[in-house]
């Protein structure tokens, strides 16, 4: 199938698991797959339909479709996509801040000044809220 028909499934069947707090915001594709899409839409509509929020996040390449950021990303597995509402996603820390940082130390051996930054804390997210596509063909 297209990604277009996928990808609405998937927003379909989030939306039925978990009523309209389920319905996914954001959408991140392997980069196969984000190209895949891009030029499906490309051949399709001629023109990209972009994602406005998104981009003005700073993700210049989101696309839209039916109001769901497709973008790519390049930490997601080949042939693979998540879908996700940001809105159910919580961070809880442990510390009063969210990040510590340490530095910036000067170091002698590579010539330049060293820092680390640091977060204790995990993040809460529900299964029902959260879909995998994986393209097996």
């Amino acid at each position: 199938l297209a990604g277009e028909l996928v990808v609405r499934a998937a927003m379909d069947l989030l939306r039925l698991a978990a009523c309209d707090e389920g319905m996914p915001d954001v959408c991140m594709l392997a980069t196969n797959l984000f190209q895949g899409y891009k030029n499906h839409e490309e051949a399709i509509r001629r023109i990209n339909i972009p994602h406005k929020e998104a981009q003005d996040l700073g993700f210049g390449q989101a696309l839209n479709q039916d109001g769901v950021a497709i973008m790519p990303d390049f930490d997601v597995a080949v042939n693979e996509g998540f879908l996700f509402n940001t809105s159910t996603i919580k961070i809880c820390s442990l510390t009063e801040e969210l990040f510590w940082m340490q530095g910036p130390d000067w170091d002698p051996r590579t010539l330049s000044y060293l820092w680390a930054q640091g977060f204790f804390g995990n993040v809460k997210w529900q299964p029902k809220h959260v879909g995998h596509l994986k393209n097996v063909a």
